[in-house]
């Protein structure tokens, strides 16, 4: 099995405050690293552009993709996809090919 990153960039909607986004994606934490093949995650910001990106380290694609059908029905997950611009999400996973950690 390849390990894969699941990348996830979106902007926030208007009334989301720095500290909305963080709480909701630490809350969110708890239930995605209960996952079945969850190994890294990481959520980085850009203020220039107001962008956010959530990158998170499975131990294969079909690990990423059952955790994705199950994000959407967790109750830790929806204050976060509250306070997403739908319009603005882009989700994609690629297979590690380099990487300084050990899993």
């Amino acid at each position: 099995m390849q390990q894969v990153v699941e990348i996830v960039s979106y902007q926030a909607i208007e009334s989301a405050t720095e500290q909305d986004l963080i709480s909701a994606s630490e809350q969110s934490h708890k239930f995605i690293a209960s996952l079945p093949g969850f190994l890294y995650r990481t959520v980085s910001h850009n203020p220039e552009t107001q962008s956010w990106t959530d990158l998170v380290f499975w131990r294969s694609l079909e690990d990423a993709q059952a955790a994705d059908e199950q994000f959407m029905q967790s109750t830790d997950c929806q204050p976060l996809v509250a306070l997403i611009n739908q319009e603005s999400l882009s989700m994609q996973h690629q297979v590690v090919k380099m990487s300084s950690c050990q899993s």
